[in-house]
């Protein structure tokens, strides 16, 4: 089952990585391609890690909820 609202990246990754590039500018797709991949280096395995131990408890909502949407 793919339940796309609790995806890693939706509730983890991606609001991390919006506060890092919030109020930067980049002169080009080639900029923001670097920052980003600068980042996503730079975070260590504890950030990930910590991500998905955060989807344990979302997915185990889910689950008793039958796969119903979960409220975060």
């Amino acid at each position: 089952m793919y339940i796309p609202d609790l995806a890693q990246s939706d509730f983890h990754l991606f609001p991390a990585l919006k506060d890092h590039l919030s109020g930067h500018r980049f002169a080009s797709d080639d900029g923001v391609k670097t920052a980003v991949t600068r980042w996503l280096k730079s975070q260590g395995t504890e950030f990930y890690k910590a991500g998905i131990n955060k989807l344990v408890p979302q997915l185990d909502k889910c689950f008793s909820l039958g796969g119903d949407y979960v409220v975060k």
